[in-house]
């Protein structure tokens, strides 16, 4: 079984921003390289969701080329353990960010802009 299994996010995020395909094809190299000496690993259902998600696109070209195993596998149960545990973990964390910020006592938009720039954060 794989040590490291990627979303899909660890996929769709890269192909649009600094690891496209024609800017970085060493970044996809790598994850061929590591699926087939059996380090990571995707679910098929990350295989699903990309194929669902795009009709013509690199990433459903590249993903269609590596439809099954070594890359996109069946998730055991006990990945799938693992799967819940962080997703539990992950939006307790969300639930603990939300409580505090419907604490916060929010500036208007035009007094944050005010303070971003004073701070030296975006224009």
């Amino acid at each position: 079984m794989p040590d490291y299994w990627m979303d899909s996010d660890s996929l769709m995020r890269p192909k649009d921003g600094p690891y496209k395909f024609e800017l970085l094809p060493q970044f996809w190299e790598f994850i061929d390289r590591k699926s087939i000496e059996g380090v990571i690993a995707s679910s098929i259902f990350v295989y699903q969701e990309i194929m669902d998600a795009y009709e013509d696109d690199p990433l459903r070209r590249w993903a269609e080329a590596r439809s099954g195993p070594p890359l996109f596998q069946e998730p055991n149960e006990a990945v799938q353990r693992c799967l819940n545990e962080v997703a539990d973990f992950v939006m307790s964390r969300v639930k603990k960010v939300r409580q505090l910020a419907a604490k916060i006592d929010w500036p208007s938009e035009g007094r944050r802009r005010v303070a971003r720039r004073r701070a030296g954060c975006g224009r």
